[in-house]
C-alpha cells in the first residue's frame, strides 16, 4: 500500500468498528468490493473506499454521529449548509489530513470514504429503472453545477456545466438539490420492494438489481483488516463490471480522481 491507501485502511477499520458498535449493516461496494474479491485489498491503482448502508441503517448512522464529528472523523451529509459540498450522499473525512478536490469551487476537506445509501425502488425491474432515471436527471443537473470545466471531459458535458450557471443559486441552491435527490432515493419503504441499488453511484442501471444479491453482510479480508461485503459478490460484480476477474488494459489502470492537493499530515 502507498501512504494514501494506508490512511484509507485506517479510516475503514475505524468505520467498521463504529458500525459494529452501533449495530449498523454495511457493505464494501464498487471498486472496493472488486478489490476484495480480486486482490484481497485495494485494486493496486485505486485510491478511494466505497461502502453502502441499507437506507434504514444509513439514516440511523446520521443520528449516531450526533454533532457529525467523532474524534478526528467528520461526517458530512446531503443537508450540509456548505454550498461547496459536492455530493448528494455522505462522506466521512479524516480531519487530521487535507485533501483539495477539483470542483468549480475547490473543495477543501480531508481524505474521505464515500458512504452511499442502498435504496429500494420497486417490485418491478422496469419501473425501478424508470425511477432511477428520474433520480439521475436531477443528480446530473446538480453535478453540472459543481464539477469543474475540464479539457478531458466530453464537449457536451462541458457545455452543460456552462449552461447550468444560468440558473442562479439564489433560485435553486446546491443544498436544496442535494436534499431533493436524497428524498427521491428514499421515497419507497426499504423492506417492501425487490429491486433497488445504489442510485447515486457512477454505474447507473448496472447498479439496479434484486436487493437479495447483497444478502447478509459477509466478512472478507481487505489488506491487513477484515470488512463486511456483499454476500453474493460474484453476481454483484458481474452485473456491475461484467468479467470482473479480468484486469483492464494497462492504459486504464489509473485513478479516476482529480485532486488538487493532498497532505496526509
Amino acid at each position: 500500500m502507498n501512504e494514501l491507501q494506508s490512511k484509507l485502511v485506517e479510516m475503514l477499520h475505524w468505520f467498521d468498528g463504529f458500525c459494529i458498535k452501533n449495530e449498523l449493516s454495511y457493505y464494501a461496494v464498487d471498486g472496493t468490493m472488486l478489490g476484495v474479491a480480486r486482490h484481497a485489498g485495494f485494486i493496486p491503482w485505486d485510491d478511494d473506499i466505497d461502502v453502502c448502508l441499507p437506507r434504514p441503517d444509513y439514516e440511523k448512522m446520521k443520528s449516531k454521529f450526533g454533532n457529525t464529528q467523532i474524534g478526528k472523523y467528520y461526517l458530512e451529509m446531503p443537508n450540509s449548509n456548505d454550498e461547496a459540498f459536492a455530493s448528494p450522499y455522505a462522506k466521512l473525512y479524516d480531519t487530521s489530513t487535507t485533501l483539495i478536490e477539483h470542483y468549480q469551487k475547490p473543495l477543501i476537506r480531508g481524505v474521505f470514504i464515500d458512504i452511499f445509501p442502498l435504496d429500494s425502488l420497486s417490485c418491478d425491474e422496469g419501473d425501478a429503472i424508470k425511477k432511477l432515471a428520474k433520480i439521475k436527471r436531477k443528480q446530473y443537473f446538480f453535478m453540472s453545477r459543481v464539477v469543474a470545466y475540464s479539457s478531458r471531459r466530453k464537449v457536451y458535458k462541458n457545455l452543460a456545466i456552462i449552461f447550468s450557471k444560468i440558473i442562479p443559486h439564489s433560485i435553486v441552491s446546491n443544498k436544496q438539490l442535494r436534499i431533493e435527490i436524497d428524498a427521491l432515493c428514499k421515497s419507497e419503504k426499504y423492506d417492501i420492494n425487490k429491486w433497488g441499488g445504489m442510485c447515486l453511484s457512477d454505474w447507473g442501471r448496472k447498479e439496479i438489481m434484486p436487493l437479495s444479491v447483497f444478502g447478509k453482510p459477509t466478512r472478507y479480508k481487505f489488506e491487513n483488516i477484515e470488512v463486511f461485503g456483499v454476500q453474493n459478490f460474484d453476481t454483484y460484480l458481474t452485473r456491475v463490471y461484467g468479467n470482473w476477474e479480468m484486469l483492464p488494459p494497462e492504459a486504464k489502470r489509473v485513478s479516476r480522481h482529480d485532486y488538487l492537493s493532498l497532505d496526509l499530515n
